[in-house]
């Protein structure tokens, strides 16, 4: 029994010393830093910057996060951690005054907060393909913005997300992107060329570079590829991006932000159907 006993205690201890060095591995890599530089230093701040601004963060989905009034929200409360959308504005709990031009460009086109660490979700990787004019646009409307009082709790890696990230199933550096950004864009119109700079925007993040799909972030997600998509004509396309229904009247899976597509103007509409359907 006494030698039981002594077996099982140097289990334990061992079983304890794994989960502390996982533990370890995972706060430092959460509390990782990335040196990055943002190509943006100043912003115009003409009402027809701020009006495209507006149009682009509801097109990308920074108003279906952080809110129509950018102040920010408790989007995901699971066990490996509390995803908080932040307060953009300068309002009480805002971050608005944490950020300069730069700093706005660090966060969106590169997803790395003021303080180098990276952020948890932000589809960085897709933003870095907005021209830089764009980008100054969505900055120019994030700064317009009214301010809200909005105190929100931090984004909180509880133990098992620390635990996961030490593992290597939540790596930040998926989400970071080091390069600069010094990027033009065609001028929008309803052509294959503008629906190719949408669909790199908006679609690739979820749907991947060649757009066939592949594994979701969560456990079991699959995400389908647009060819089918391509198959119902632009009518089938535009209600699904319209209303969140195929033609057959079949919702898509809720993971469909096909309330930020409804924004979509016709023109983009028929631009990033032109590019998807003749996609090689």
């Amino acid at each position: 029994m006494a030698k039981v006993l002594k077996w099982f205690g140097i289990f334990i201890i061992l079983l304890f010393a794994v989960i502390l060095v996982i533990y370890i591995k995972g706060m430092m890599h959460l509390d990782s830093t990335w040196d990055v530089k943002g190509s943006i230093t100043s912003v115009p701040s003409d009402s027809a910057i701020i009006e495209r601004g507006h149009h682009l963060a509801n097109i990308n989905g920074c108003t279906d996060c952080h809110g129509s009034d950018l102040s920010g929200k408790v989007f995901l409360d699971i066990p490996p951690f509390l995803a908080v959308a932040s307060n953009l504005t300068t309002g009480k709990g805002g971050v608005g005054l944490n950020y300069d031009d730069s700093g706005w460009d660090k966060a969106m086109r590169h997803g790395v907060k003021s303080d180098g660490t990276g952020m948890l979700v932000m589809p960085s990787k897709a933003f870095n393909n907005l021209s830089d004019k764009d980008a100054e646009s969505i900055i120019a409307f994030i700064k317009s913005v009214p301010a809200v009082d909005n105190e929100l709790p931090a984004t909180e890696y509880r133990f098992l997300g620390t635990m996961l990230a030490g593992m290597g199933e939540i790596n930040l550096a998926d989400h970071i992107v080091t390069e600069s950004t010094p990027k033009n864009a065609p001028e929008p119109d309803s052509t294959e060329v503008y629906g190719g700079y949408l669909a790199n925007i908006t679609c690739s993040y979820c749907h991947g570079q060649d757009f066939t799909g592949g594994p979701g972030e969560a456990p079991g997600e699959t995400i389908p590829g647009l060819q089918t998509a391509m198959t119902w004509g632009f009518d089938g396309f535009e209600k699904l991006l319209r209303t969140g229904k195929r033609p057959d009247g079949t919702e898509v899976s809720e993971m469909m932000p096909w309330q930020t597509f409804s924004h979509f103007t016709n023109s983009e509409m028929k631009a990033l159907y032109n590019y998807l359907q003749n996609y090689k």
